[in-house]
């Protein structure tokens, strides 16, 4: 029988849709459009606790869909991505490369009801694959709703509550306080929750400085889990890895126009922890890691 769990932490957690820098020629058309988003990041070599070491190299890339140009009229509902785990050896997790090549497969389909002025009701059914390479889709998929109500208390604030429940390998149901939040401070200061770039993930808090109208600069910080099931051929064969950490991001994005986004973005993942567990949910090795210097880039079409 599954269990229920809140996280200590899940008051902090957070999920909007996060939009783009608005250039100078974009307008609030309701216009339907598609396009493309790609991003790619490093983590660098940090040390492990118990010996060895790791680096991290992700990729991702995900259709959009919009109607305007309102950041909250952008959704991808597909994403597709890789992570390249790359141990040093030593260690319980470096001396048997743990594991390497994570595929990252997300569907979600995200409803939005408009109650009047005001209020706004959002349901995110979602569904997951997450793996090595070879891994059957039965053993490595979990499914996920998020559902909330979002209230517009002026011109420039909109906030409210929510709870995002999902599965988790091999692991208790997660039910996770969730906060939506849109708050424009100033004509160029923004405060929002957020869920992060393709290669990063879980919920957080951004403060977005609109510099220019095609410049924005951003200071983030989240709590990032991931999951995955592991093949059988490894030292935890058919069991679950797990990867979570703190990262701190600093965040540039350029929109010179409403079809054309490139960021860069640049900061250090704190508290990081890998953890390899077997098949029953029983964990073999652990370990954290040093803070982890991360780079990285992405670019978002409009077609």
């Amino acid at each position: 029988m599954r269990h229920v769990s809140l996280p200590g932490a899940a008051v902090l957690a957070a999920l909007v849709w996060s939009g783009p820098a608005r250039a100078a020629d974009q307008t609030d058309s309701q216009d339907p459009w598609i396009g493309a988003a790609a991003a790619v990041s490093h983590q660098f070599d940090s040390d492990l606790a118990t010996g060895g070491s790791v680096s991290v190299t992700r990729w991702s890339l995900a259709p959009r869909l919009g109607l305007g140009n309102g950041p909250g009229d952008v959704f991808a509902p597909l994403s597709v991505g890789m992570s390249h785990y790359a141990f040093g050896a030593g260690g319980a997790l470096g001396a048997g490369s743990a594991w390497d090549d994570i595929v990252d497969v997300r569907l979600s389909l995200p409803l939005e009801i408009r109650q009047g002025d005001r209020m706004t009701a959002r349901v995110i059914p979602g569904i997951a694959y997450s793996a090595e390479t070879g891994v059957a889709a039965g053993d490595a998929t979990t499914v996920s709703l998020l559902a909330g109500l979002e209230w517009r208390l002026s011109d420039r604030l909109s906030v409210g509550p929510g709870l995002q429940w999902s599965t988790e390998l091999e692991d208790e149901d997660s039910l996770t306080p969730v906060v939506f939040l849109d708050w424009a401070v100033t004509d160029r200061l923004s405060l929002s929750t957020g869920s992060g770039h393709g290669v990063s993930r879980g919920p957080g808090l951004t403060l977005t400085w609109q510099a220019r109208d095609d410049l924005a600069v951003a200071f983030s910080g989240r709590y990032e889990k991931r999951r995955f099931r592991l093949d059988g051929d490894g030292p935890a064969r058919g069991g679950v890895g797990q990867d979570a950490a703190v990262p701190l991001m600093v965040t540039v994005n350029y929109a010179p126009t409403a079809a054309l986004r490139v960021t860069g973005f640049a900061g250090v993942k704190l508290n990081g922890a890998l953890r390899m567990e077997d098949a029953s949910g029983a964990t073999l090795s652990s370990s954290e890691y040093d803070p982890a210097p991360v780079l990285g880039a992405a670019l978002s079409l409009r077609f």
